[in-house]
């Protein structure tokens, strides 16, 4: 990472054992498809010089424009934001006594976190009964949320480059649709995902597919 100083000064600070911890993919009305990544890293340097800046020779943002969440197989056109996260639950805190002061490797201590969340307008019953369902089955259901890009992948005749996450499985948590004055009613729909492997199929809790022009990505 590269800081610059209020003097004009840029000083390169290198983190190395560095490994991911969390992630959040997010995008509203008017935005970008964002991804966040939280980090946890072993030691850090001042001592290695900066690199020569290499961009992509070609890139597409993936905009709300091209955004399109499924629940249960039908499209659902009232979404303002949507947002996938995950907590991989790593014990990022392994000191020990002895003459190493730096941390061993983060490792997994616990059943990964992942969950999704909506924003929507209120329009009809469907979600708050899911979220109310007497049953365990009643409240699951199937949410995949897709972005496709508006240019073609050079070389292709009709694909554009796009990226879609599924989680074929989900627990809809739900929460009470909120009434504010006049306005509309708004109503804020997190699903948590499910492992739903058995015996005989291997459903992952999440799955996430890109689509683009790299031949090795």
């Amino acid at each position: 990472m590269l800081f610059r100083s209020s003097s004009g000064g840029a000083q390169p600070i290198t983190y190395s054992g560095m490994k991911v911890t969390g992630w959040e993919l997010s995008n509203d009305v008017d935005g970008i498809l964002m991804l966040k990544l939280s980090h946890d890293g072993r030691q850090s340097s001042t001592s290695v010089a900066t690199a020569a800046v290499s961009y992509p020779t070609a890139q597409e943002l993936l905009t709300f424009v091209g955004g399109t969440v499924t629940i249960d197989g039908v499209v659902v056109a009232n979404v303002r934001k949507a947002s996938v996260k995950g907590d991989l639950k790593l014990n990022t805190s392994r000191r020990f006594i002895g003459p190493t002061a730096l941390q061993a490797e983060p490792i997994e201590a616990g059943m990964s976190d992942i969950g999704a969340s909506l924003d929507v307008e209120f329009l009809d019953m469907t979600l708050y009964n899911k979220f109310v369902s007497a049953t365990a089955a009643g409240t699951l259901a199937s949410l995949v949320l897709k972005w496709t890009g508006q240019i073609l992948i050079t070389g292709a005749a009709s694909t554009f480059p796009s990226f879609q996450v599924t989680m074929a499985t989900a627990r809809v948590d739900g929460e009470t649709p909120k009434i504010s004055g006049a306005d509309l009613v708004a109503q804020s729909v997190p699903f948590q995902a499910l492992n739903s492997a058995s015996a005989t199929s291997t459903n992952d809790a999440i799955v996430a597919v890109m689509v683009n022009g790299d031949s090795a990505p």
